[in-house]
C-alpha cells in the first residue's frame, strides 16, 4: 500500500512539473514571438544615428528630403483604416513606424510571422502606395550614406528600388547655393564633402555592403508589393462575390479607394460616376 501510494505521488509530482514546464516553453515561445515584433538593438541603434545626424546642419537635412524621421519606433495604428478591412483580426503582420512624408505616409519596419532576423523596411504611402525601401535599418543608412535620398514620390509610379533612391535633386542644390550665397559648383563641392563625412561616420557604425548589394538583399525577404497586392485583390473579390445582378453592392469608394482596386478586378467591373 505504501509502495503504491509513494508511485502515485512520484507520478502525481512529475506529470505536474511536466505540465509546468510545457506551460513555460509555451510562454516562452510566446514572449519569444512578441520580442521578435520589436526593434531589435541595431534598429534602436540606426535611427538613434540618423537624428543625430539629421539636424547637423543644412547639407545633412537634403539627405532627408523627403523623409520626417520619428524619435523612436512606434506601432503603426491605422493598419484597418489603411488596408481598408479588419487587417488585424486576419493577419499577424506587424508595422513599426520610425518615419514619414509631409503628405501622411509612413515608413516602418514590417515584421511578418516567418521573419528571421532584421526586418525590412516599407513605404505605406498616403493613397495607398507601397514598396520596400531597404532590406533592414542598417541598409537603410547605408544608402542615405551613399549620398542618395529616398524619392517617395516615385514610389507608385516605378516599383523599381534602384529608382526610387535618387541622387540629390539639382534644384536643392541651387537652394544651398541661394542660402550661403554662393556658386553652384561649390554648393556641390560642399554637399560631397559632407557626405563623405557622414559616409566615414556610417562606415564606423555600421556594416555597409555594397549599393548592388544593398538594392539585391531586398530579396532575401518576401515580395512585399506582390503581398500588398494579393490582399487587396482578396479583399476586393470577397466584396464582388457578395454581388449580384438582381442585388447589386452600392460601394463607398473614394478615389484612395479606386486606386488600390487591383487591374484584375477593375477589368471585370462597370463603374458608373454620378
Amino acid at each position: 500500500m505504501k509502495i503504491i501510494l509513494f508511485l502515485f505521488i512520484f507520478l502525481n509530482s512529475f506529470l505536474f512539473s511536466n505540465e509546468n514546464m510545457i506551460i513555460d516553453t509555451n510562454l516562452s515561445k510566446a514572449l519569444s514571438n512578441e520580442l521578435n515584433m520589436k526593434p531589435n538593438k541595431q534598429d534602436i541603434e540606426a535611427l538613434n544615428f540618423l537624428n543625430n545626424w539629421e539636424n547637423k546642419s543644412y547639407y545633412y537635412n537634403l539627405l532627408f528630403q523627403y523623409i520626417e524621421l520619428q524619435n523612436e519606433f512606434s506601432e503603426f495604428e491605422y493598419r484597418d483604416e489603411w488596408f481598408n478591412f479588419d487587417f488585424t483580426e486576419h493577419y499577424k503582420d506587424e508595422f513599426l513606424e520610425f518615419g514619414g512624408t509631409a503628405t501622411g505616409g509612413s515608413i516602418c519596419l514590417w515584421f511578418y510571422p516567418d521573419l528571421k532576423g532584421e526586418a525590412p523596411v516599407v513605404y505605406l504611402g498616403d493613397e495607398g502606395e507601397t514598396n520596400v525601401l531597404a532590406a533592414s535599418m542598417q541598409d537603410f543608412v547605408c544608402l542615405l550614406a551613399r549620398g542618395k535620398n529616398v524619392n517617395l514620390a516615385e514610389t507608385d509610379q516605378d516599383r523599381n528600388i534602384e529608382n526610387i533612391w535618387t541622387t540629390i535633386d539639382n534644384w536643392k542644390i541651387d537652394d544651398l547655393a541661394d542660402k550661403y550665397q554662393i556658386s553652384t559648383k561649390k554648393a556641390q563641392k560642399d554637399l560631397n564633402k559632407h557626405i563623405a563625412i557622414f559616409q566615414t561616420e556610417v562606415n564606423a557604425n555600421f556594416t555597409c555592403r555594397t549599393e548592388k548589394e544593398l538594392f539585391t538583399n531586398v530579396k532575401t525577404h518576401p515580395d512585399f508589393v506582390k503581398w500588398i497586392d494579393a490582399l487587396r485583390e482578396k479583399h476586393y473579390k470577397e466584396i464582388l462575390s457578395e454581388t449580384t445582378n438582381d442585388d447589386p453592392l452600392y460601394l463607398d469608394l473614394s478615389y484612395k479607394d479606386l486606386t488600390e482596386v487591383p487591374k484584375s478586378i477593375l477589368d471585370n467591373l462597370e463603374i458608373t460616376t454620378l
